[in-house]
């Protein structure tokens, strides 16, 4: 949140990502404490506040951190690569970007979004190395 620099928004628990909307989000804590500034109160989503909040805290200069689940991104993430200078688009990320290869689904554990974040460094975006299991049955 850029006034209250100690908390952030994240998406809820059990609210599909094409359903949600701005006074959906949840302003937490670093401690995942969901604060009365939220809207509707719902679950927190232990997944986006496990790598979110890591993130923020390793990186006070990052005032959003935002992530995408597409069927492409999640197939490419299969490969392990850094993106390569291919379009204007992966010119943004060229030699600005981390691949973490550890990753295996769903980040519940406090270490694994620290390692995620570690990983990031100070770079502007991660790619999560998916297993090529994981991406076929997310897939259907």
């Amino acid at each position: 949140d850029p006034i209250q620099s100690d908390c952030f928004w994240v998406n809820p628990f059990g609210l599909h990502f094409s359903l949600i909307q701005p006074s959906d989000l949840l302003l937490v804590d670093h401690d995942g404490a969901i604060l009365p500034e939220s809207g509707p109160m719902r679950l927190l989503n232990a997944a986006a506040f496990a790598i979110h909040s890591a993130i923020h805290r390793a990186r006070p200069d990052v005032l959003c951190a935002a992530h995408s689940h597409s069927i492409y991104g999640r197939a490419f993430a299969a490969l392990g690569r850094e993106l390569d200078m291919i379009t204007q688009d992966a010119c943004a990320f060229y030699r600005d970007h981390a691949v973490y290869r550890q990753f295996n689904g769903v980040v519940l554990a406090e270490e694994e979004g620290r390692r995620i974040a570690e990983t990031l460094g100070d770079r502007k975006a991660i790619i999560l190395q998916v297993s090529t299991a994981h991406v076929c049955a997310n897939s259907f």
